[in-house]
């Protein structure tokens, strides 16, 4: 297979897909498992314990960390001024009232608009607490219709946490004395991820689709995942804050860092495969061996036990191999379930008269 044939098949892969080879396939209570409830029928136990930090990025815009020790869960953004305020990601609804509670620690002032950088649900699980309090929500339209379409992964049955307005292309806020300027980017972490730059302020929110703790998570696109990261490198300089998701906060030489990392271990794959190895072959050649310090260090558990693959490169090597080994046929899924699929114990997908089954 050609450097350049592979390309073109992680450019159409539409991985976010309720199809996904299994090689893919997420255990139970891990990230890209499609909750099993309503917003705020998680866990609650693991929400026991968990503070919300402030920290201050510009005069008056602020990232809200939440975890027990480091961000497990995913960062809020909150610009706020006499114009109202303007708020990055939605948190789980467990978390909603200890977030309104941080917010009002630095502003009294109505909170009118938020945007979804995705559809995980520790972006949305908190959409309809917000909704419910006169917010505006925005999103990619891959969010909303997954969301709100039964048998879809990520489906939620609280019509309140939809969406209501969703954008393919740019779209900009001026409030608060900001230019907030919030952008598409190409299917990467998800097939629906979007960017938010806060311009006066110099930072940028480009939600999961990069990380500074534990390796990328790709339930989009490979290609598309290095392209996305490019376009945040693209709207940042030296001095620009990068307030992704999870894991500390970096720069723009870290997402640089994080692109070349995610590149170098994508072609050793694929020179592997033309090499005809198998994927258990290429695992056992370790091709993230030099970046595992960093990647893995202090890295945190997001859904508390049971998630042995945030401890190891192995699902982001597996995650590769099966994009590339993908034809176009098998890339180009439908993105929701046909009308009588249904979902096993772990919210998989299965077809009808179907047996789910694991490797």
């Amino acid at each position: 297979m050609k450097i350049a044939k592979i390309r073109f098949y992680g450019a159409i892969l539409a991985a976010l897909t309720l199809l996904t080879v299994a090689a893919v396939a997420e255990r139970p209570g891990q990230r890209g498992t499609a909750p099993t409830a309503a917003p705020g029928g998680e866990n609650a136990d693991r929400f026991a314990k968990i503070n919300v930090r402030v920290t201050k990025m510009a005069d008056n815009l602020y990232t809200l960390d939440a975890g027990p020790t480091s961000v497990t869960f995913a960062r809020v953004g909150v610009l706020t001024g006499a114009d109202g305020i303007f708020m990055v990601d939605a948190s789980f609804e467990p978390l909603h009232d200890r977030i309104v509670t941080a917010i009002r620690q630095f502003s009294n002032a109505p909170i009118r608009f938020l945007v979804n950088t995705h559809v995980h649900p520790d972006h949305v699980g908190g959409n309809a607490a917000w909704a419910r309090m006169g917010v505006t929500i925005f999103s990619r339209p891959e969010v909303r219709d997954r969301m709100r379409t039964p048998g879809a992964q990520f489906y939620y049955k609280d019509a309140a946490g939809y969406p209501i307005v969703t954008f393919n292309g740019r779209i900009s806020f001026h409030m608060d004395g900001e230019d907030i300027e919030v952008i598409p980017l190409p299917s990467a972490h998800t097939d629906g991820d979007t960017l938010v730059r806060f311009v006066k302020a110099n930072v940028i929110m480009p939600g999961d689709v990069m990380r500074t703790s534990g390796y990328p998570h790709i339930q989009g696109s490979l290609n598309g995942m290095i392209d996305a990261i490019g376009v945040a490198i693209g709207l940042s300089d030296p001095n620009t804050k990068i307030a992704q998701g999870h894991g500390p906060m970096t720069d723009r030489a870290g997402l640089v860092a994080h692109r070349d990392m995610i590149i170098t271990v994508r072609d050793r794959v694929a020179k592997m495969m033309q090499e005809g190895k198998t994927i258990d072959e290429v695992l056992a050649t370790h091709p993230t061996a030099e970046y595992d310090e960093k990647m893995l260090k202090d890295q945190p558990l997001w859904y508390g036990d049971g998630e042995p693959e945030y401890k190891t490169p192995e699902r982001f090597v597996r995650q590769i191999y099966a994009e590339l080994s993908m034809t176009p046929a098998q890339g180009l899924k439908p993105l929701v379930a046909p009308a009588g699929w249904t979902r096993d114990a772990n919210g998989n997908p299965v077809a009808p008269g179907a047996t789910r089954t694991r490797p």
